[in-house]
C-alpha cells in the first residue's frame, strides 16, 4: 500500500520502485473508524527526500520527520553538501543514509567531513566571494573556516575534536565560578558534536557576557592558530582569500556579521552590523601566516579563482609543498541562498512515530 501511495509521486528523479525500506508498519491502538498512522523508516536519506519533495502529489497523506535531533542535524549538513553536488558528475554517486554521508558507497560520517575526496564540492553552498565587494563570507560545517568543522587540535597537551570544542570549554574557565564548572566542563570534553558542546556552554554558573566578549577573542585567535598551522591546507586556504574581507555570516553576534547566509545583502560589507569575533580573528591570522611565509601584502598579480572547501591554485610559492594538487573549484554566485534539506517537511504537521522515520497517514484508506 506504502509502495502505492509513494507510485503517485508524477515526476520523480529516479525509479521509486527502487526505494528501500528499513521497517514499514502501522503504529497506534486499532480503531476501525480512524486508520492509524504507518511508520516509514526509509534505508537511505535522499529517498526520503524524494518522497518529501512529491508528497504533493499523493492527496490525503501527511507527512513528518521524526528523526533524533543529532540525526536531523547531521541530515541537514550532509543535505547541504548533496545540494552542492547536484547538476554534477557527482549527483548520482552521493547520498546521505541516517546522518552519514556516502561517495561511492563509503561511508563519511561528520567527524570524517576533512577526509571527503577534494574533487566534491561540497562547501560550494557554504561561502560567498564576492571580489566586488571585497567580501568574502561562510557559515557551516562543512566550511574550513568554521569551528564547528572536524579537525582534532591540541593544545596544552589536551585533544580537542573542533575549535569549538576548545572555546567552550574555556567559556568554563574564565566564569566567575570555574570549580563549580569542573563537571560541565567534563561533559563538553565527552561531547560528540560542537552544537552539543555550544549548547552545554550555556549552563556555565556564574557566567559574564561582558567578561567573555573581551576575552573570546584571545581565546578564539589561540585555537584557530593552531588549527591552521597544524592543517596546512587549511592556512593556504586562508592565504587565498587574501585581500578580501572576512566574516562568518551567522546572526549570532559579537561571533558574526549579523547577517545570515541566506540574506542577499550579505555579501555587502555595508549590510553588516559588524565584522564578528571570527573574520576578524581570522584576517589577524592570514597575516601572521603571510608574514611567517614572506608573502608580499600587495594585493596578488593574478587574483586566485572563487574557493571552495579546497579552493584554488595556490598563487604563491613560498608555502610548503603540498603532496597533490588542489583543483580549482567552480566559480561563486553572485548571491547564493543555502537551501535547507528539511524545509518542506516543516509545512504540515503530524503525531510523529519512533525514531529515525517517517510517518505516513492517509484518511481515505481505510484499515483492514
Amino acid at each position: 500500500m506504502v509502495r502505492a501511495l509513494f507510485a503517485q509521486i508524477k515526476e520523480p528523479s529516479y525509479p521509486l520502485d527502487n526505494i528501500c525500506f528499513q521497517e514499514c508498519k502501522r503504529i497506534g491502538a486499532f480503531n476501525k473508524d480512524h486508520p492509524r498512522n504507518i511508520l516509514v523508516e526509509f534505508l537511505k536519506w535522499d529517498d526520503k527526500q524524494e518522497v518529501l519533495n512529491g508528497r504533493k502529489d499523493m492527496p490525503g497523506v501527511m507527512i513528518k520527520n521524526d528523526y533524533p535531533p543529532d540525526i536531523n542535524m547531521l541530515n541537514k549538513i550532509f543535505g547541504l553538501a548533496m545540494a552542492a553536488c547536484k547538476d554534477t558528475r557527482f549527483e548520482k554517486r552521493v547520498h546521505v543514509r541516517l546522518g552519514v554521508f556516502y561517495f561511492d558507497n563509503n561511508p563519511y560520517p561528520f567527524n570524517k567531513i576533512p577526509s571527503i575526496p577534494r574533487e566534491l564540492p561540497v562547501a560550494n553552498l557554504c561561502y560567498i566571494q564576492d571580489d566586488t565587494q571585497g567580501s568574502y563570507v561562510w557559515f557551516g560545517a562543512l566550511h574550513r573556516f568554521s569551528n564547528f568543522h572536524p579537525v582534532v587540535i591540541v593544545i596544552d597537551g589536551i585533544k580537542y575534536r573542533t575549535v569549538e570544542q576548545y572555546i567552550q570549554s574555556e567559556k568554563c574557565e574564565v566564569s566567575g565560578d570555574s570549580n563549580s564548572n569542573s563537571d560541565l566542563k567534563d561533559e563538553i570534553m565527552a561531547a560528540k558534536y560542537p552544537w552539543e558542546m555550544k549548547s552545554l556552554a550555556k549552563n556555565v554558573k556564574g557566567f559574564n557576557s561582558s567578561v567573555w566578549k573581551q576575552k573570546a577573542p584571545q581565546i578564539a585567535h589561540k585555537a584557530c592558530k593552531i588549527k591552521f598551522k597544524e592543517y596546512p591546507e587549511y592556512g593556504q586556504t586562508l592565504i587565498r582569500t587574501y585581500p578580501l574581507v572576512l566574516a562568518e555570516a551567522s546572526a549570532e553576534r559579537p561571533w558574526g556579521c549579523g547577517l545570515s547566509l541566506k540574506d542577499p545583502k550579505v555579501s555587502d560589507r555595508k549590510s553588516w552590523k559588524e565584522q564578528g569575533i571570527m573574520g576578524m580573528t581570522l584576517e589577524r591570522i592570514r597575516a601572521e601566516l603571510m608574514e611567517e611565509y614572506n608573502m608580499p601584502r600587495g594585493v596578488p598579480a593574478r587574483r586566485p579563482p572563487p574557493l571552495g572547501l579546497f579552493g584554488g591554485p595556490m598563487p604563491f610559492a613560498s608555502l610548503p609543498p603540498r603532496s597533490t594538487e588542489i583543483p580549482p573549484a567552480p566559480p561563486a554566485q553572485p548571491s547564493i541562498g543555502v537551501p535547507d534539506p528539511d524545509s518542506t517537511a516543516q509545512k504540515e504537521v503530524h503525531v510523529s512515530g519512533g525514531e529515525t522515520s517517517q510517518v505516513v497517514q492517509n484518511k481515505s484508506i481505510k484499515e483492514d
